[in-house]
């Protein structure tokens, strides 16, 4: 993992470039994913009380993988009800959901985690209302071995940044709107 001190702020300068210019989400989570020594990352809407993915932007899953999870893996995912029940912008890793035996065995990393060559996963809801929440993501193979504390300290402190950009995004939206 690249040195904080060195990757963070042209990360967030990308990060708050996407309030202004939507499209410019995939490209930030490529750099967020390298970030972690990761390949894929996703940033995702969901529904907080119903596997529903209301708006996602990735990089590196592949397509038919991406639409599999959104319109129905959701509902077998083994890391949804950890993201909603921990703390807001708290870091969560895959092997704190789920022992490596039983995540290599179950439906979700066979459809989902597999076909993309991954295996560990780390991420944090970051925003909530009564009826949506978000979540970003980071995940890579198995050989490169499970998300670290630090990696963890790094995404805890990337994720007061993601819940201001997208207020200010939804701001930004409401006011051309008007």
């Amino acid at each position: 993992m690249k040195h904080l001190d060195s990757a963070a702020p042209a990360l967030l300068e990308d990060l708050y470039e996407c309030t202004t210019d939507t499209g410019q989400w995939p490209a930030f989570l490529t750099k967020f994913a390298n970030l972690f020594d990761s390949e894929t990352a996703v940033l995702r809407l969901t529904d907080r009380h119903n596997p529903v993915i209301y708006h996602s932007y990735t990089t590196g899953f592949r397509e038919d993988i991406n639409n599999l999870y959104e319109s129905e893996a959701v509902e077998a995912d083994p890391f949804r009800e950890g993201l909603a029940t921990t703390p807001i912008g708290q870091a969560l890793t895959s092997d704190q959901v789920i022992k490596d035996r039983d995540f290599e065995r179950c439906v979700h990393y066979q459809n989902v985690f597999r076909p993309n060559g991954n295996f560990y996963a780390l991420g944090s809801q970051f925003e909530r209302d009564r009826n949506q929440a978000m979540h970003v993501g980071v995940h890579r193979p198995r050989p490169a071995g499970p998300y670290t504390p630090e990696e963890c300290r790094v995404l805890e402190f990337l994720t007061p940044h993601l819940r201001r950009a997208i207020r200010l995004s939804r701001l930004v939206m409401e006011l051309n709107q008007s």
